[in-house]
């Protein structure tokens, strides 16, 4: 398998006369996929790593969003506001709090700067 994926990524890159070249910067900011990306599947590469981080950042969103309305479904309100509540009410508590958490998500990032690191402070 190890030779047959060298000889395809050698093939690759003999008939592939793009080659992308980053500067230290460049690459210590993380341009490294995408380069490596173009360079071998040229702008098919480029859609791939856009789909790539779509995707990341959808399911990183999707699991905070609910890991933030189960904690608040299980843990307070069966807890300590209905504690005999059933399953089928739980989880249309889950999908309604989630709802309306769902427009505040991107709240939380400050817009200024680089926007992933400063919070916006309420």
């Amino acid at each position: 398998m190890v030779c047959v994926s060298s000889n395809f990524a050698s093939l690759l890159t003999h008939k592939l006369n793009a080659h992308v070249q980053l500067s230290g910067s460049e690459a210590s900011n993380g341009l490294v996929l995408p380069a490596v990306a173009i360079t071998y599947f040229g702008q098919t590469g480029a859609v791939l790593v856009v789909i790539i981080c779509f995707m990341a950042v959808t399911s990183s969103g999707a699991g905070e969003g609910l890991a933030c309305t189960s904690l608040f479904t299980y843990d307070v309100y069966r807890r300590y506001i209905k504690p005999k509540v059933g399953s089928l009410i739980l989880l249309l508590l889950l999908l309604y709090i989630l709802l309306l958490l769902l427009p505040l998500l991107p709240l939380q990032w400050g817009g200024g700067g680089d926007g992933l690191h400063q919070p916006l402070h309420l």
